[in-house]
């Protein structure tokens, strides 16, 4: 009697463990022997068995276990990103990462493999896997990082040979696409902390980091003048554009710095009328501005730039107007932008 006591004990000790290996494998459970961490992240994904056609299934399944990578990464860089960071912004301004997935993040996500499926005829669910090898997905963005340093690399010598040629806008723009490349490292360096847990990562050289960078832009800007005129119908857009200028930093007048004549000319077009209907008809004018930028030490034009804004309204002295106000609304806002791709 005693011999048989003892063996259900034992059976019962089994049941569980060899009912679990014969309803699915172990990555079910959310870690996985073939696939073990640190050396990879791993998603379970699931989908029900009777909803859509097997392909789909296997589609949802899988989006749903790369999901589960993605989500971890994303939760992974927030909490080890510095809550304040100032993000590609030239003039100083700050602002939180909050969302991860970025361009550089969804890259490391497209080394995500689904590796295995599991139908679970009982429980009516098809389970996927997915799998992140982290160290080599760790090891394509160190070799993505030098190939963006040697680019920074150029950027900043392409500023200091405009700077000898004296385009002061030129050297601006090189300094800002070297500036946005820095960026990218930055991304580089806190996905790395996470791929390869160990501390913090530091690729690039103190004269290339993005603070440096932002710091010689800021500077550049404020050794900048411009002497801004602008002529025709939707003259009132000056205000608007000294006011985007004296945003990104630069400096207007004429006294000392670096100087550049800002020429604008403006135009006010009838589009036509819509009909909104219960006898109530609205004017369509657009107001577009070409400016030229030139240099008067030499008489070069070294950069054009053009905007269009349309606004309705019931009348057309009404409609002028708003077409005017948002055309310098519109140039406001993107001026600096504009500004930083003269080459």
């Amino acid at each position: 009697m005693k011999r048989v006591i003892t063996l259900a004990v034992f059976l019962l000790i089994l049941s569980p463990a060899s009912a679990w290996s014969k309803s699915g494998p172990d990555w079910i459970g959310g870690a996985s022997k073939k696939y073990p961490e640190p050396r990879y992240f791993i998603g379970v994904g699931s989908t029900p068995l009777d909803k859509g056609g097997k392909g789909q299934q296997m589609e949802w399944a899988g989006d749903s276990a790369r999901a589960e990578i993605a989500k971890t990464i994303r939760t992974e860089v927030k909490v080890t990103t510095r809550s304040e960071r100032a993000i590609g912004s030239a003039s100083g301004a700050k602002s939180t990462q909050t969302d991860v997935v970025t361009s550089t993040a969804r890259e490391v996500l497209e080394g995500v493999e689904i590796k295995e499926y599991h139908r679970d005829k009982k429980g009516r669910m098809l389970y996927a896997l997915a799998v992140l090898d982290r160290y080599g997905a760790a090891k394509n963005l160190e070799k993505r990082a030098q190939r963006i340093k040697q680019d920074i690399a150029s950027e900043v010598d392409a500023a200091g040979e405009a700077r000898e040629r004296g385009r002061a806008l030129s050297v601006i723009s090189h300094y800002g696409r070297a500036l946005a490349m820095a960026g990218e490292i930055t991304e580089i360096e806190d996905l790395l902390g996470i791929l390869k847990p160990g501390g913090a990562y530091s690729l690039m050289e103190a004269p290339y980091h993005e603070s440096t960078l932002r710091e010689a832009i800021r500077r550049l800007r404020k050794e900048v003048r411009f002497s801004v005129s602008v002529e025709g119908p939707g003259a009132k857009v000056r205000g608007y554009l000294i006011n985007g200028l004296s945003k990104a930093g630069y400096v207007t007048g004429t006294a000392g710095g670096k100087a550049y004549d800002l020429k604008g000319t403006t135009e006010l077009t009838y589009k036509g009328t819509i009909d909104m209907g219960q006898d109530m008809l609205m004017q369509i004018y657009q107001a577009d501005l070409d400016l030229e930028i030139t240099d008067p030490a030499s008489g070069e034009v070294v950069g054009t730039m053009t905007w269009s804004a349309s606004a309705n309204e019931k009348s057309e002295v009404m409609a002028e107007r708003s077409a005017v106000r948002a055309l310098g609304e519109y140039v406001q806002r993107t001026i600096a932008d504009k500004m930083g791709n003269i080459l």
